[in-house]
């Protein structure tokens, strides 16, 4: 049986932190910093920089193992936070998902790259802007669809399956692209 809830009730949304970064050595702590332009074409998590910070970013504000980010400017995909081993904060054009426990995290990711989830937050960030924007307040109210728990397993497993195709698409196209301009230069001659 599906049922319809607000994001809210079955989630906790923080927004992340500006990157303000101070001078390490004066620095008490030190972050991983997640930003829109460390997320890969497939949606997954690549490198990541380094902050600075003198006062603690409070633990609800930090990314958990299985927390859902979203990107705040022009939401259209999501990824599931990874096995995180350093105290790693997120900028302040991400979201942090927090799934309570009647919601897989992969689940939920799967939900925001659907077109029901997508035209909702269109819809509440302005559809005439060029740059879809969404406030946690707005993205709180999002009705999203709640399955059984055996449901939202395999979804999200079909969800990371999806996932990995289209890292492996990326890496053939990239390796068949290098393969071409290998013959090319060697039947031309030409580096």
């Amino acid at each position: 049986m599906e049922i319809n809830v607000t994001l809210s009730s079955v989630a906790s949304i923080f927004t992340g932190i500006s990157e303000d970064s101070i001078d390490h050595s004066i620095a008490g702590f030190q972050y991983r910093y997640i930003q829109p332009n460390n997320f890969s074409e497939s949606g997954e998590i690549k490198e990541v920089s380094k902050i600075f910070k003198k006062e603690e970013i409070p633990a609800s504000q930090l990314v958990k193992n299985g927390d859902v980010i979203i990107k705040r400017l022009n939401p259209n995909f999501s990824v599931v936070a990874p096995q995180i081993t350093n105290p790693t904060a997120i900028s302040q054009n991400l979201f942090i998902i927090r799934p309570k426990t009647n919601v897989v995290p992969e689940y939920l990711a799967c939900l925001f790259e659907q077109s029901s989830v997508l035209s909702q937050i269109e819809h509440l960030s302005g559809t005439s802007s060029a740059i879809k924007a969404i406030s946690a307040k707005k993205l709180a109210e999002i009705k999203i669809p709640v399955v059984s728990i055996q449901k939202q397993i395999i979804l999200g497993e079909l969800w990371k399956l999806n996932k990995r195709k289209k890292r492996l698409l990326l890496e053939y196209v990239e390796k068949n692209d290098q393969l071409l301009t290998g013959i090319v230069e060697k039947l031309t001659g030409s580096k």
